[in-house]
């Protein structure tokens, strides 16, 4: 029989990353279209990396991108570049018990201590970013 691996992780449910189409506008009339997403990561992401999303489509495509971050207490901030490393809020993610790779209903203890393993605050990151295009011109 091989031996058992057992092992303490802080397993957060939250996905690394998650983009959702949060507003689809268009006015034929005007030759108009707005197109929002929501992207809410793990990690930090800058500029470049969104627009990097955006240049592969994930995130759409536009004559024109705005980039906001959600602060901390519900509000997105555009053109504030210095924000968006600031997390947009925290998980409280408990620590669990994995023995061979699937959680157990046991009590996580520090092996050094003997103390209870406390959950940890996490952080999360959400921007909105919005594409216009505007053929009226």
């Amino acid at each position: 029989m091989a031996p058992r691996t057992k092992s303490l992780q802080y397993l957060n449910d939250r996905p690394e990353l998650v983009v959702e189409c949060i507003e689809n506008y268009s006015d034929n009339s005007r030759c108009y279209q707005r197109t929002s997403y929501r992207i809410t990561s793990l990690n930090s992401l800058d500029n470049k990396k969104i627009r990097a999303l955006r240049e592969v489509g994930v995130i759409g495509y536009g004559q024109s991108c705005m980039i906001g971050h959600k602060n901390l207490d519900g509000k997105i901030e555009f053109h504030n570049e210095s924000v968006l490393g600031q997390p947009s809020g925290f998980d409280t993610v408990k620590c669990s018990v994995v023995v061979d790779g699937k959680v157990v209903d046991e009590p996580p203890i520090n092996q050094y201590t003997g103390s209870p393993l406390e959950p940890i605050q996490v952080p999360y990151y959400v921007y909105v970013v919005t594409n216009t295009v505007d053929s009226s011109d």
